[in-house]
């Protein structure tokens, strides 16, 4: 799809916050000629399934076994700077 995330139980980006976030748009990805991603966003829906207080392993999981055509819904947020990302792993 040409992005990665990051977050979720377990593996919050900011304590508390159970959040899927888009942590990269890899630039020759879909995402990037879609235009409409960008780090830091929250990931809520792919194909229907929710995406709200799951682990990292089940939206990665939701992202792999999403069929075409591929329906995002995504929140633009300002609470995260997306600096935070820069040295973040996973």
């Amino acid at each position: 799809m040409g992005f990665a995330v990051t977050g979720g139980v377990g593996n919050e980006v900011q304590e508390g916050d159970t959040s899927i976030y888009i942590k990269k748009v890899f630039d020759k990805g879909v995402a990037a000629r879609f235009g409409g991603i960008e780090v830091g966003d929250q990931l809520h829906i792919v194909n229907g399934t929710r995406l709200i207080d799951v682990t990292h392993s089940f939206a990665i999981e939701a992202l792999r076994n999403a069929d075409d055509p591929v329906v995002l819904v995504l929140a633009k947020t300002a609470r995260i700077n997306p600096l935070i990302f820069a040295n973040y792993r996973r």
